[in-house]
């Protein structure tokens, strides 16, 4: 049996540090937008790393139900969060 994985991955254990030192109100402005410039980039890369790894003869395997789900579920999201937008700007 190899070494016991850790408790908790250490991306988590970072983010909750940085979360934490942002909530106290240090960090100078700059820092802060340049964090998210960092986490908006890295969560695109991220995407397009899941993208470039699925097949469309792989999503076409799995039926039209799956996929039927997955369309619905973005367009709910999509419905949603344009709703919750227009709601906060009134």
């Amino acid at each position: 049996m190899g070494p016991r994985p850790p408790l908790l991955p250490w991306f988590a254990v970072a983010f909750a540090v940085l979360v934490t030192i942002n909530s106290t109100g240090w960090l100078p402005a700059p820092v802060v937008h340049a964090g998210q410039g960092a986490s908006q980039w890295c969560l695109v890369m991220a995407m397009a790393a899941i993208g470039m790894k699925t097949h469309m003869k792989d999503i076409l395997t799995v039926g039209w139900k799956p996929v039927a789900l997955m369309v619905l579920e973005t367009l709910f999201l999509a419905v949603l969060f344009y709703g919750m937008l227009v709601w906060m700007r009134s």
